[in-house]
């Protein structure tokens, strides 16, 4: 699989002129990412840490859409995975595209213009769908269970206009949690 280089990855979040704290937040998830990587390694799992590296970095470039539109990032993972795909990168996209993860369904209350399933399927994948979730003060799996729930950020853009998500991205979250904790992560 061809995807881009951390130093690309890098390259395209200032090319597509992303916010600071963007950025900064694709920064902190890269790092917590390969924390999560350098567990489940020594637990003896095998993870691609450039492809984690340059994914993590790139999974929100989708907001660049919505950089003169605050707030209107409803469905930037979806913009991630159509422009990394534009770009050359499909199975890359994949990846980037799966942060959030919802199925077809949800997809389609969401209002993706080609409703698909982006649930995490490989282990890169699952790594940055955690490592997403993870902020100062929400690091158990609690903690982020209790953040989506009080969350009015999250409710605005997903939970009032597709009932039934909040539970199924807890449920989500859990199942991965749970799956990464078995391999070895130690958050």
């Amino acid at each position: 699989m061809r995807y881009p280089s951390e130093a690309e990855a890098l390259y395209l979040l200032r090319k597509y002129r992303l916010f600071k704290e963007i950025v900064e937040h694709s920064k902190n998830v890269a790092e917590i990412a390969m924390k999560i990587a350098e567990d489940i390694r020594a637990n003896g799992h095998e993870v691609d840490l450039k492809l984690l590296k340059s994914a993590a970095l790139l999974h929100d470039i989708g907001k660049w859409k919505y950089n003169r539109q605050r707030g209107g990032t409803e469905i930037h993972e979806y913009e991630s995975g159509r422009l990394l795909r534009e770009l050359g990168w499909p199975e890359f996209a994949d990846i980037c595209e799966s942060h959030v993860g919802v199925n077809k369904a949800e997809a389609e209350k969401l209002g993706f213009p080609e409703p698909h399933d982006t649930m995490p399927k490989s282990l890169e994948a699952k790594i940055i769908y955690i490592a997403d979730k993870i902020r100062p003060g929400s690091e158990s799996l609690q903690e982020i269970i209790e953040t989506f729930k009080r969350s009015k950020k999250l409710k605005e853009r997903y939970w009032s206009r597709c009932p039934g998500f909040m539970e199924s991205s807890i449920r989500s979250v859990t199942k991965i949690w749970h799956e990464l904790e078995k391999m070895g992560m130690r958050i």
